[in-house]
């Protein structure tokens, strides 16, 4: 009995077959059998290795239905066309002289499945399957591909941060890092031994009992913890990271893996020291600006005390009428 593929509407469902026959009336029988099972066939017929490439290349098809054997021509070998051709379309063997040992050949180079020419009342059902394995396939493909994309993205986006990403699994006390932490570190991962001594043996010594006792006491508290320490560089230059870490746990409590991820900040770092050593010269420079202002106050006061003893009239005005030091008050109003 023949399954029914149907569409909306009870419309038969388009199928384009590519078919590898050397008989015009078998491949008319196939043809026949799909559109008893509710498909509007548009077909091919081929019967040589470059007569299939032709037609791979020319247009797009849905599947592929092969003889097994053709005088010059046979399913092995178109198998090969096809997996050549890259494309990923179901194959499925149609022969009345396959034994079942050559069909498991078959299966195992690639085919999808096989059916006897006398037992075409399979070939709707096994059609269906493959289609929908074929779709399932590209869906996981184009999935993976997308998977893909993003990791590439994520690591882009890490290494123009400066940030990667890194786990810790306790019981092994093996340690994974991304391949930006790596860079971030300026170390070869074939020269890295992965483990958190390793790792602490690369943060500055007088950070190092610091960034051990975070890790530490995040174990003690079952906290996060975020820390900011330094890296010494084998060639003596210093580097700012920024790490921030959680704990995983297992059902009982007991802590199993760390998470987290660090970012280098050096260049803020420097930014900042940049910043507060002007504003350090500033300040020394105001301090300066006011003593030297002070001192020019106290020479003219200096001078109209010698003024006044000698009795003449003052050669500077009070100082309350020049104009005020930053940030000091003139005197009230009545002031002599």
């Amino acid at each position: 009995m023949t399954s029914e593929i149907t569409g909306k509407n009870n419309e038969a469902l388009p199928l384009r077959v590519l078919i590898v026959e050397d008989s015009p009336t078998d491949a008319v029988l196939v043809e026949r059998e799909l559109r008893r099972g509710g498909y509007d066939v548009t077909s091919e017929r081929v019967e040589t290795a470059d007569a299939m490439r032709d037609a791979l290349n020319r247009a797009p098809w849905d599947i592929i239905l092969s003889d097994y054997s053709l005088p010059s021509f046979n399913a092995p070998a178109a198998l090969e066309v096809l997996q050549a051709s890259k494309l990923d379309l179901p194959f499925i063997i149609i022969s009345g002289t396959i034994g079942e040992e050559v069909a498991v050949e078959s299966l195992k180079a690639g085919a999808h499945d096989y059916l006897m020419k006398d037992k075409l009342t399979r070939l709707t059902s096994a059609v269906k399957r493959e289609l929908a394995c074929a779709e399932r396939r590209r869906h996981q493909k184009q999935e993976e591909e997308r998977l893909r994309e993003s990791e590439a993205n994520l690591r882009d986006a890490q290494k123009m941060a400066k940030l990667g990403r890194w786990e810790l699994d306790l019981a092994s006390n093996r340690l994974k890092w991304s391949d930006s932490i790596f860079d971030i570190f300026e170390i070869d991962p074939e020269q890295f031994g992965a483990t958190h001594e390793s790792f602490l043996e690369m943060i500055h010594p007088d950070d190092r009992e610091r960034v051990a006792r975070a890790y530490t006491q995040s174990l003690e508290n079952k906290t996060h913890y975020e820390v900011t320490h330094r890296v010494l560089m084998k060639d003596g230059r210093i580097k700012w990271m920024h790490e921030v870490c959680r704990t995983e746990y297992d059902s009982i409590g007991t802590a199993i893996r760390f998470i987290g991820f660090v970012q280098d900040i050096t260049e803020r770092k420097q930014t900042e020291e940049t910043l507060l050593q002007k504003a350090a010269d500033l300040e020394a420079f105001n301090e300066e600006m006011i003593g030297r202002e002070k001192r020019m106050i106290e020479l003219k006061e200096e001078v109209n005390r010698l003024c006044a003893e000698l009795q003449r009239p003052p050669v500077y005005p009070p100082v309350w009428q020049s104009k005020p030091l930053s940030g000091s008050t003139p005197p009230p109003e009545g002031t002599p």
